[in-house]
């Protein structure tokens, strides 16, 4: 075994011995498959501002940001306080109360085009919605994705999002890839695949399925295949063709939103969507997410368009994204965060250099990621050229040195939370520094 493997299987015996007894009743031994990292796990005993210490007392500085949704950090005092009041008020009532509409007008505060808005418990629930509203409104039944792009675990999305590409097909018209059992094999011929930043290709898919296509969902920022940018102006182009073709535009701002803009990825690109899926950091680590846009369009929900849930809207998680919108991630912090996270990130790109590893850093807001062995990246059939060896040493490597970078796989982002101080920072760096001198 190498060393560095070695050193983390020495660090972890307490959570090597919980993964075991975890796989006789859950399967890999984890809730979400994602989070069955190689080579085991780690078990976190307690997490607490930028820090999580696992059952073996390691302690951890943690820029993966739970996948996102702790961009103010762990257990942030102001959340807490707010969250216990509520708590003694109640954790769920199915029945109108205030909070749901002072929170819909907070994210239209952000997001100006949000006419109407309806809230869920994750970004799965937020896309499949979106999704059946925008088939309502235009009553077809076809919808154009990234391939590499990821919009949650229901049947209509999951396709194509990190597919082998010897099974993918053409680069420049990708084959609809179902990426799991179970999914009904009719939904193929609903799902259309496009690669990103390739305005051609979109218009071909478009032509072939003229007057058939309800909507075209799309992280305008890509952050589950890494972090890809649009090329410039390919998002005003998409704009362009879809209200051409009577196509809703749905951004996925499940992970960019708030961390690249106060405004979300719609106003950092300066493009308006149709209708905008955001989650995650809204929340604070509270399970909630929020689809809206364009009141013809949610309107439908009124008329003929199912959209329920127990939890929607509950309490607790309302209570949570009220706090955090609307008193901890302000303007004035999100863009400290965001300066603070450019810092590091080019400090970053010039220790990569210097130490003459072969790699792309690309870095937008307050998050981004690390491709070894390539230098660009514009589509996912580019990102899937990165040497994912590499990128697994210096994960492991970086958790030796106590820092959590990303989620345990090659396609990951890096996330810097509200709670990260300049002391974290350096040691992230010192890590870093100290990570990429042994690739």
């Amino acid at each position: 075994m190498e060393k560095f493997l070695q050193n983390y299987y020495d660090a972890h015996p307490k959570s090597l011995a919980m993964y075991e007894k975890a796989k006789e009743i859950l399967p890999l031994g984890v809730t979400s498959n994602i989070r069955a990292n190689k080579p085991f796990p780690f078990f976190v005993e307690k997490a607490g501002g930028s820090k999580v210490w696992d059952i073996d007392g390691n302690e951890y500085i943690d820029c993966q940001c739970s996948f996102g949704p702790t961009m103010i950090g762990h257990n942030h005092p102001v959340l807490s306080k707010a969250v216990i009041e509520q708590i003694g008020k109640g954790v769920d009532y199915a029945i109108p109360y205030e909070n749901e509409r002072v929170v819909a007008e907070l994210l239209r505060e952000r997001y100006p085009f949000m006419d109407m808005v309806r809230f869920s418990c994750s970004g799965t629930e937020g896309t499949m919605h979106a999704l059946r509203v925008a088939r309502a409104y235009t009553a077809k039944d076809k919808i154009i994705k990234l391939e590499g792009g990821f919009h949650g675990a229901h049947d209509s999305v999951l396709w194509s999002i990190h597919p082998d590409v010897a099974q993918a097909g053409p680069a420049d018209a990708p084959t609809s890839v179902c990426m799991s059992a179970g999914v009904p094999s009719c939904l193929a011929d609903t799902v259309i695949t496009v690669p990103f930043n390739d305005i051609e290709a979109l218009e071909r898919a478009i032509a072939a399925n003229k007057g058939q296509i309800a909507a075209f969902i799309l992280e305008p920022i890509m952050a589950n295949s890494t972090v890809i940018l649009p090329k410039e102006n390919y998002l005003d182009k998409v704009r362009a063709i879809t209200t051409r073709e009577n196509i809703v535009l749905i951004f996925d701002e499940v992970i960019c939103g708030a961390r690249v803009s106060y405004h979300g990825a719609a106003g950092k690109v300066g493009v308006t969507p149709d209708l905008v899926v955001v989650s995650k950091a809204i929340g604070g680590g509270y399970p909630i997410s929020a689809f809206g846009g364009k009141r013809e369009i949610m309107q439908h929900i009124e008329v003929d368009t199912e959209h329920c849930g127990t939890f929607g809207g509950n309490p607790l998680s309302i209570c949570a994204a009220k706090t955090v919108l609307g008193k901890i991630l302000t303007k004035e912090a999100t863009e400290s965060l965001i300066k603070k996270a450019d810092k590091t990130f080019e400090e970053m790109k010039g220790m990569l250099k210097k130490a003459g590893v072969t790699s792309r850093l690309k870095h937008i807001g307050a998050m981004g990621s690390i491709n070894f062995g390539i230098t660009e990246v514009n589509n996912y059939r580019d990102m899937a050229k990165q040497d994912s060896d590499m990128w697994f040493k210096f994960y492991i490597s970086m958790l030796n040195r106590g820092v959590i970078m990303q989620g345990g796989d090659a396609t990951e982002t890096i996330f810097f939370s509200l709670q990260h101080t300049d002391e974290d920072f350096e040691k992230i760096l010192t890590a870093f520094k100290a990570t990429v001198e042994t690739l």
